[in-house]
């Protein structure tokens, strides 16, 4: 997990609308590099199911309880195995969820901002006109 450079500070996240130092298990929103945009690999498990694993490392997303965190990969962990519920991974864009909590969405609490922290959502709210947070697009 890199450090951000956003508001309010260096190594500070936000948690919804609450602010405080990052956790380095978690996963979050970083500024955008035009170096390298693409910051994860997706890993196919079978037809379906994908382990989304951080670039250059050995650590995947991982669903502990609503949150997102970096775990050493394992794609028997059925935590770790996210799917598209609508869209796909090769497609424009796609909602990521998993089918241990398949009313959920994996986005953040509004529009993404650096240091946001990724948790999972129920996917109505993510969709809902005042969100409109549940789709991903990869660059």
């Amino acid at each position: 997990m890199r450090d951000f450079d956003g508001y309010p500070g260096r190594g500070r996240c936000w948690y919804g609308l609450d602010v405080r130092p990052c956790n380095p298990d978690h996963v979050y929103a970083a500024t955008c590099n035009d170096d390298e945009k693409q910051q994860w690999e997706f890993v196919a498990v079978n037809d379906s199911e994908m382990l989304i694993k951080a670039k250059g490392e050995d650590r995947c997303m991982d669903r502990a309880g609503v949150n997102i965190e970096l775990r050493p990969c394992n794609p028997d962990n059925h935590y770790q195995r996210f799917f598209a519920i609508r869209g796909g991974f090769n497609e424009y864009r796609f909602e990521i969820s998993q089918k241990t909590a398949t009313r959920y969405c994996m986005n953040q609490s509004h529009h993404p901002k650096p240091g946001e922290v990724f948790a999972m959502y129920p996917c109505a709210t993510a969709r809902s006109s005042s969100w409109q947070t549940s789709w991903w697009e990869l660059y």
